[in-house]
């Protein structure tokens, strides 16, 4: 994250900010600073799947360690959601009430989203590949690899029949 924490560095001390910054090994990071929510603030990444489980970044109960809501976020009406969207067995209700929570979230700003990167990859023009929305990882765009496929002829010429 150099290049970025330069940037927010400058644009905060262009505005009258005082920072002082510490960089971390993820150990170091996790343990001295995370756990115990030793920060003002914090330039961090995170890897989401793609279950899209909100609960445990989100929903107050998981504001201290060892919980993920290191923001130490808390709203009753997200708690409600969230705890909902759990028990929730139909898909696009469940969806519904996730984007409900996450317009919550994203209107009082408890966390700034500075960016998701793009995964891009090469595919051979002869192969057709089934699109996934919405991978969570890197290696999520290849979790159907088994639909993937070439237009081909299904038998080789011995074993066709002469009709």
């Amino acid at each position: 994250f150099g290049p970025l924490a330069n940037t927010i560095i400058e644009q905060w001390e262009a505005i009258g900010v005082e920072v002082v910054t510490e960089q971390f090994e993820q150990t170091g990071l996790v343990q001295s600073v995370i756990r115990p929510r030793d920060f003002e603030a914090l330039l961090f990444g995170l890897d989401m799947s793609r279950t899209y489980d909100l609960y445990p970044f989100w929903h107050s109960s998981q504001q201290d360690d060892p919980g993920l809501n290191i923001a130490q976020y808390a709203n009753v009406s997200v708690d409600a959601l969230l705890e909902e969207a759990r028990t929730e067995q139909n898909i696009v209700a469940r969806n519904e009430t996730l984007t409900k929570a996450s317009e919550i979230i994203e209107n009082e700003r408890p966390a700034i989203f500075l960016f998701q990167p793009n995964f891009t990859y090469l595919v051979s023009k002869d192969v057709t590949v089934v699109p996934i929305t919405n991978p969570g990882r890197p290696a999520d765009r290849f979790s159907n690899i088994d639909d993937w496929h070439t237009e081909s002829d299904s038998l080789w010429p011995i074993f066709q029949q002469d009709i």
